[in-house]
């Protein structure tokens, strides 16, 4: 599986974000990526259950950077900020809303295809799912989706901070008209003094104009990441009963946020779907894939991870979409969208930036770190003592290494001989003597002849007739023979016999049916789903869930499991 590093490298890529990440297994191969500045945020309610991680270029490091939608943890400088109206949520329930690290927002500088310096926020999102089994998580979900919408809009309504030049050339621009009295404009440009009409709120007029005077209205914004809802019909492999699918609520929502070409006014809207925009009628276009049923090899799937993009952006940038289903890794694919606009990269990264983490701040970023040579702490003498306990330590050991036959490692049969120190001779069980020396022991275990004298290799001295000594020779290789095959047989039989008595008493599994279709064995299941089968095991296809029409997809045999 490629690294980060790999994965940025290989597509080229300005801004990577990714979803599902574990504050617990945050390592520095993935925190710090050379050449890339990286923002994370964790679940701090759950571990391992939701997070999300943006990863950018250093070419287009981000000005600003923080995790949330709400600002709630923006407790730093460096943040992006424009919250937008937040008088809908209640403290308690934008606290719940941003504490399952469920958005990183950053903000960069570009220069658009017509040369024009803008600001462009990225907001990273892993939506919530919405459990049948948990009424209460459908309802956090709408509420993220709204918090979601007021932040994408606020920031899409805020514009950019007005460079200085910018600034010099546009000193004295006029006042927008008002609203209730007449128009109030710049009367003195030497002196900067309004003329406010009557009835006009001075408080609405001074924040209208500031606006206008120090903030660009060119601004741009892209949510990108896991939706969690597929829109359309066409963005999922079985929707089912239309009229049910429309009137899901995630998908009521999308279409309330989202610009369709031919279908809504140009102000009614200001976001829109990307893919869709370049390939409105593309089919068996997925991006999420069960992993359990394989659904990936027969692309049955839903397409619930999006880029979406201000519609100004998107119709004057947008060079292409992907869906990336060809890169594994994930029951995920990547997607990707092109821009004509450049970043620009910020003279330094923001705070939140994840080289400025206690766990690793300080460390090099540089592959040349591993290339320099570091010196080594000197180790002691070879007569040095370093502590008390060790002379006493290697003695044992040189004690155990003496009790080592001369003739190298032993074999297992070593340790279970009784008195093998012993220089007289075994007794046997009989009380008699075994007639085995310590020579004859230490011959079984090595494997090696002691030296003997010339007249004992003759037979002399052993009563024994000299033309008799070939004889006595020649007989134990016959007997030694013949135990050793005994020996054969006897081990290649243990192990059938132990194979045949674990199999009477475990027999295993029963061998799975086949299915009617493919006769193909089948694979067994159980039941997950609350009710009077949960727990109750089944037998079906074993190929991968898909299309009745798909040739390569499972059959529809089910058998109960007895």
């Amino acid at each position: 599986m490629d690294t980060a590093y790999d994965f940025l490298t290989r597509f080229h890529l300005n801004i990577l974000t990714c979803t599902l990440f574990s504050g617990d297994l945050l390592e520095e191969p993935l925190a710090i990526v050379e050449g890339y500045s990286s923002y994370f945020s964790f679940s701090r309610t759950r571990s391992g259950y939701s997070g999300v991680a943006t990863f950018c270029k250093t070419g287009a490091t981000p000005e600003a950077a923080e995790e949330g939608l709400s600002g709630l943890f923006a407790k730093h400088g460096g943040t992006v900020g424009c919250y937008g109206d937040m008088d809908d949520f209640t403290p308690e329930e934008l606290q719940a809303l941003d504490s399952e690290g469920r958005a990183v927002v950053t903000r960069h500088r570009v220069c658009t295809s017509e040369g024009e310096e803008t600001t462009l926020a990225i907001i990273n999102v892993y939506c919530p799912r919405a459990d049948p089994a948990k009424p209460e998580r459908g309802d956090f979900k709408l509420r993220f989706y709204r918090l979601l919408q007021a932040r994408a809009e606020a920031l899409l309504r805020a514009g950019r901070p007005r460079t200085a030049s910018e600034l010099s050339a546009d000193r004295w621009r006029q006042a927008p008209p008002l609203h209730g009295g007449r128009n109030a404009r710049a009367t003195n440009p030497e002196e900067n003094v309004l003329d406010l009409g009557r009835g006009t709120q001075v408080g609405l007029l001074l924040e209208v104009w500031a606006h206008a005077h120090f903030h660009s209205p060119s601004s741009h914004v892209v949510i990108l990441g896991d939706i969690n809802t597929a829109h359309k019909p066409i963005d999922s492999c079985d929707p089912g009963d239309l009229e049910y699918f429309l009137e899901n609520p995630g998908r009521r929502w999308l279409d309330s946020f989202l610009w369709e070409p031919g279908k809504d006014s140009q102000v009614e809207k200001p976001f829109v779907d990307t893919f869709r925009l370049l390939y409105p009628s593309q089919g068996d276009a997925y991006t999420c894939w069960c992993n359990l049923t394989g659904a990936r090899l027969t692309n049955y799937g839903t397409r619930i991870d999006y880029i979406l993009a201000d519609r100004t952006l998107a119709l004057s940038e947008l060079k292409d979409a992907r869906l990336m289903p060809e890169v594994p890794g994930s029951d995920h694919c990547p997607v990707q969208a092109l821009l004509r606009a450049r970043f620009q990269a910020a003279p330094a990264c923001p705070p939140l930036c994840t080289r400025f983490l206690p766990e690793f701040a300080g460390t090099q970023q540089k592959l040349s770190r591993f290339l320099v040579k570091v010196e080594q702490t000197s180790l002691p003498d070879k007569g040095q003592k370093r502590s008390g306990t060790e002379p006493s330590l290697r003695l044992d050991s040189k004690k155990r290494r003496t009790n080592l036959p001369k003739n190298g490692q032993v074999n297992l049969r070593h340790f279970f001989q009784a008195g093998r120190n012993s220089t007289a001779g075994l007794t046997d069980l009989d009380g008699g003597q075994s007639g085995l020396s310590t020579t004859q022991t230490v011959v079984e275990e090595s494997g090696k002849e002691p030296p003997v004298n010339a007249d004992k290799k003759t037979g002399e001295g052993l009563g024994v007739p000299r033309g008799t000594s070939a004889s006595l020779k020649k007989e134990p290789v016959v007997a030694d023979e013949e135990a050793k095959n005994c020996r054969n047989d006897s081990a290649s039989s243990k192990p059938n016999q132990s194979a045949a008595l674990w199999k009477s008493l475990l027999p295993g599994p029963a061998r799975p049916p086949q299915c009617k279709v493919h006769g193909e064995p089948c694979v067994l299941r159980t039941v997950k789903k609350q009710g009077p089968n949960s727990g109750r095991r089944f037998y079906v296809c074993a190929r991968p869930l898909g299309k009745p029409s798909d040739p390569r997809a499972r059959c529809d045999f089910f058998l109960w499991a007895t």
